[in-house]
C-alpha cells in the first residue's frame, strides 16, 4: 500500500509543541463479550438486543451518588496513569435522542411512531435519518415527555459532572497532576439560504447543542440554585468538543404547532443532501478510503491555520474512529475506522489507506 504523502500536507512538526494527536474508541461500541469477564448488562444491551419482552425505563434522577461513587474508584484505581478526565461524551446526544427522540437508549418517546413523524418533517439531524431498518427494530419506551425530560436529564448531567470535577479537584489533582474536562457536541450547521430567517435558525442550531434557549423553552428548563450554580461555573481544565458532520438548516417557525419538544424548541428544519452509504463495498473499497484521507489533510490544514492565524487554543486532535465498530443507531453498516473490521472471518482487522497516512502524519521529519 502506497504511503498517502501529497505536497502540502501538515505533519505533526507543523503543530504547535505539545499538540496532542490520537485515535478515539469506545469499550461498549467494540469489545462484545456480553456475558463474559465479569461484565453485566448496560442499558444499551437491554435497548439493542432482540426480544420478545418489552422493557418500560423509568426516570432517576438521584444517582449522582453512584456517578460520584465509580469516578472516585476510578481516581483511586488509575489516576496515577490517566493525565485527561472526561466526565461525559456527548451529553446531549443522551439528552436528544435517548428522551426526545427515542433513538438510543433509553429510548424514550411520546409514541412508538413519534421519531419517523419528525424524519418526515426533516426534523431530525443528519446522522439520526440514517439506517432505517436498523431504526425500526429498536425498542421504544412511548410513556416519555420529549417536552420536559430532555432538560432534566441535561440539567441532573450537568451536575453530575461538576461533582465529579470537584471531586477530583479537591482530593486528587494536587498529587495526580491531571487534567479534567467534558466532551461537548456539535453538528456544524449552514443556513440554507442568506436570509437573516435562516442565518438566525443555524444560531439556534449551534444554540441547541451547546446550550439551552430560555425563550422557547419557558418553565420547562428548571433553574439552578445559587449552590449548583456556583458548583457548575468554571468546572472544567478543558472542553472538547465532537463533530461529525454538518448540515444546511432553515427557518421552520411551523413546527412549533404540536406539543412542546426538544426537537422542535429550536424552530428549524434539517436539509441534506444524500450520500452514498453502501454496506456492500468490498474489502479492498473499503480499506482504500482515500476520501477519509482527502478529509483528514483538508481539515488537519485548516485546524493549523486556525491556531496559527486566529489564535484559537486547540491542545489536540483525536480521529474517530481507531477501528470500525458498533455505530449505536446505525449498527455496524457505518465503517468509521481507520481499520477494517472483517465481521464474517472472525473480526480480523485490516488497516486501511487512511490508517497509515496518520502513522506517517505522526512521525517525525528524519523518519518521513
Amino acid at each position: 500500500m502506497a504511503t498517502p504523502v501529497v505536497p502540502g500536507a501538515t505533519f505533526r512538526d507543523d503543530f504547535p509543541k505539545g499538540f496532542l494527536f490520537g485515535a478515539s474508541t469506545s469499550a461498549f461500541q467494540i469489545e462484545g463479550a456480553v456475558n463474559e469477564g465479569g461484565r453485566g448488562p448496560s442499558i444499551w444491551d437491554t435497548y439493542a438486543r432482540e426480544q420478545d419482552i418489552r422493557h418500560s425505563v423509568a426516570l432517576l434522577f438521584n444517582d449522582r451518588k453512584d456517578f460520584l461513587d465509580y469516578a472516585n474508584l476510578c481516581f483511586t484505581e488509575f489516576g496515577d496513569r490517566v493525565r485527561y478526565w472526561i466526565t461525559f461524551c456527548g451529553p446531549w446526544s443522551l439528552a436528544y435522542t435517548g428522551y426526545g427522540t427515542g433513538t438510543i437508549a433509553p429510548g424514550r418517546v411520546a409514541s412508538s411512531s413519534t421519531v419517523d413523524t419528525f424524519a418526515a418533517r426533516s426534523l431530525l439531524p443528519p446522522d439520526l435519518t440514517f439506517c432505517q431498518p436498523y431504526r425500526t427494530r429498536i425498542h421504544r419506551d412511548a410513556s416519555g415527555d420529549p417536552g420536559t425530560e430532555p432538560y432534566l436529564v441535561a440539567r441532573h448531567q450537568l451536575l453530575a459532572h461538576a461533582a465529579v470535577v470537584k471531586l477530583y479537584r479537591d482530593n486528587y489533582q494536587n498529587t495526580q497532576k491531571g487534567k479534567i474536562g467534558i466532551i461537548l457536541q456539535q453538528i456544524w450547521p449552514v443556513a440554507l439560504t442568506d436570509t437573516e430567517e435562516d442565518r438566525a435558525a443555524a444560531q439556534r442550531c449551534k444554540d441547541n447543542m451547546l446550550g439551552c434557549m430560555k425563550d422557547f423553552i419557558g418553565s420547562r428548563l428548571r433553574p439552578f440554585t445559587d449552590e449548583e450554580s456556583l458548583m457548575v461555573k468554571g468546572s472544567y481544565d478543558f472542553i472538547a468538543l465532537n463533530y461529525y458532520t454538518a448540515s444546511y438548516v432553515r427557518d421552520a417557525p411551523e413546527v412549533a404547532d404540536g406539543p412542546p419538544s426538544v426537537v422542535t424548541d429550536p424552530r428549524i428544519a434539517f436539509e441534506r443532501i444524500d450520500e452514498i452509504d453502501d454496506p456492500s463495498l468490498t474489502r479492498w473499497e473499503s480499506l482504500t478510503d482515500h476520501w477519509r484521507v482527502s478529509y483528514y489533510q483538508k481539515h488537519l490544514s485548516y485546524l493549523k491555520r486556525a491556531i496559527t492565524e486566529d489564535e484559537v487554543k486547540v491542545k489536540g486532535y483525536f480521529i474517530w474512529s481507531l477501528t470500525d465498530n458498533f455505530e449505536w443507531g446505525a449498527s455496524i453498516y457505518s465503517r468509521f475506522g481507520n481499520a477494517y473490521i472483517d465481521y464474517d472471518k472472525g473480526y480480523a482487522r485490516h488497516p486501511k489507506l487512511s490508517a497509515e497516512w496518520f502513522r506517517v502524519h505522526l512521525l517525525k521529519p528524519s523518519q518521513r
